[in-house]
């Protein structure tokens, strides 16, 4: 749960500001007409200039590569542009505090909005904007005053004619208007937190949000920008860059080769020390934007390997059904995993986890045997065999052959059974074909164990495996009925 911004907090954040800006933006010694002519115009012309000449206190060191990169984005109209940079690199500075006064002052869009978790932190990042206007003497002195009479810490309106609005992301967006303009910039930033990316459901309504709220609302002239961090594998922001509509930008504090991608201002003795002070597991998910699992945990992220297409030939392939029926899990997924065997590893070919009827999962699992022909397939028919055998039995009748499959009742505590696949996981043993059908949820499903909410995919990878061990003799048979 997001906290609440007490007034203190936001006059003590203020103040902080106001000093800065009177100690470091003192007026311009030049004040002739022509003089604040030729910086207007040079500061519209070059972004990077503005950000020096109007905001020096916000702007102390040399921009780095990626600040100047990033101009190019701010060029771009009719796009949601997801900047995903690592903690401390300003993602908020450049974007809303530097970017949201230029467009404010060379009039880009009549209303801009600020979007986080809740209206209070929208308020927070809104506030330097608000303090540069009021108190910035090198704007003052080369743009005017531009404070109207209104003037609020949630939306205040220029004497320009520039409404700036605060919202929390439960706010209803589409139909907002100022005069008869609809936004034309909206940045959103601090939209989710650690607690809420611990619920998919939370998840999945931040992301409808940006699609059917957000998106609609906008005016016909646009910008989205979206500032983030990586939070979670299953996150808004993860979603978003899988969306190839979305221009997602992404800055780690350390490129693949562990060297340093803002040296200036993040070298790499720095970021050790911070990585020594915070620990691997933050450090990779708030500076290198990867999440990785706790080490306590029976299946971690660095263990994962994945192969790009399945092998030429496999000594065996199995697949195991989990139909998860029943009058408490009509909920969960029904999971198909087939797992083929080298005789060293066992690569997961293809994963179908969907929340769907049985008689869906039965098709699937028809046209997945034409397709990848296992010699074998599980499945799980604990207190559901009747049930379950009636139903692939009037499948086999209108496809004309029955699927190889047996039948297993299985006696074994489930976490006790995927635990069991932490070792093999560890050595690389198991592997999974990128991109082949549900395989990303099922690695999902595994780095969530056992504290997920659904582990159907990691038990149907479980059956297959033993099913394949069955079949080579590398272990005693599970009890087994033939349907």
């Amino acid at each position: 749960m997001a906290k609440k911004l007490s007034v203190r907090e936001y006059d003590r954040r203020a103040e902080e500001l106001i000093r800065r800006i009177r100690a470091e933006a003192k007026p311009f010694a030049d004040d002739t007409e022509q003089g604040k002519a030729k910086r207007r115009a040079k500061a519209k012309e070059d972004f990077l200039y503005f950000c020096k000449t109007y905001l020096p206190h916000h702007f102390e060191e040399e921009f780095d590569r990626w600040q100047k990169f990033l101009t190019k984005f701010l060029g771009h109209w009719n796009d949601i542009m997801q900047i995903m940079a690592f903690r401390g690199w300003g993602k908020s500075t450049y974007f809303i505090t530097a970017y949201g006064l230029y467009a404010t002052l060379y009039k880009l869009a009549p209303y801009i909005i600020v979007i986080s978790d809740v209206e209070d932190q929208a308020i927070d990042l809104m506030m330097p904007v608000k303090v540069e206007l009021e108190e910035n003497p090198r704007i003052k002195q080369d743009f005017g005053s531009l404070q109207s009479y209104d003037w609020a810490e949630d939306a205040f309106v220029t004497t320009s004619g520039v409404k700036w609005q605060a919202f929390g992301y439960k706010s209803k967006i589409r139909g907002r208007r100022y005069m008869q303009h609809r936004p034309g910039i909206a940045f959103v930033d601090d939209f989710e937190n650690d607690e809420n990316v611990k619920n998919p459901e939370q998840t999945k309504k931040r992301v409808k949000y940006i699609y059917e709220q957000l998106f609609p609302a906008m005016a016909e002239r646009f910008q989205i920008f979206y500032l983030c961090t990586r939070l979670a594998r299953y996150c808004a922001a993860s979603e978003l860059e899988k969306n190839p509509e979305v221009k997602t930008f992404l800055l780690p504090a350390e490129n693949m080769r562990g060297r340093a991608t803002c040296p200036q201002r993040f070298p790499i003795q720095r970021l050790k020390k911070i990585r020594k002070l915070i620990g691997i597991i933050a450090y990779s998910k708030e500076y290198l934007l990867r999440i990785l699992s706790d080490e306590t945990r029976p299946f971690q992220d660095q263990w994962i390997v994945r192969i790009p297409r399945p092998e030429d030939k496999y000594k065996r392939i199995a697949g195991f059904i989990d139909p998860s029926v029943g009058a408490t899990r009509k909920n969960d997924f029904k999971a198909v995993v087939f797992v083929g065997w080298t005789g060293q590893y066992y690569d997961v070919l293809f994963s179908w986890i969907k929340q769907a009827s049985i008689d869906r999962m039965i098709r699937r699992t028809y046209t997945l045997y034409d397709e990848i022909r296992p010699h074998r397939i599980g499945l799980e028919t604990n207190g559901f065999q009747i049930l379950l055998k009636k139903e692939f039995q009037r499948a086999a009748k209108e496809e004309g052959f029955h699927l190889p499959i047996k039948t297993v009742v299985q006696k074994e505590n489930k976490e006790l059974r995927i635990e069991r696949l932490s070792p093999l996981v560890e050595n690389g043993l198991i592997r999974f074909v990128d991109g082949a059908g549900d395989n990303e949820l099922l690695i999902e499903q595994l780095l969530d164990f056992p504290d997920g909410a659904h582990d159907d995919g990691p038990d149907a990878l479980e059956g297959a495996i033993r099913l394949l061990e069955q079949i080579t003799g590398r272990t005693g048979e599970t009890e087994i009925t033939v349907i």
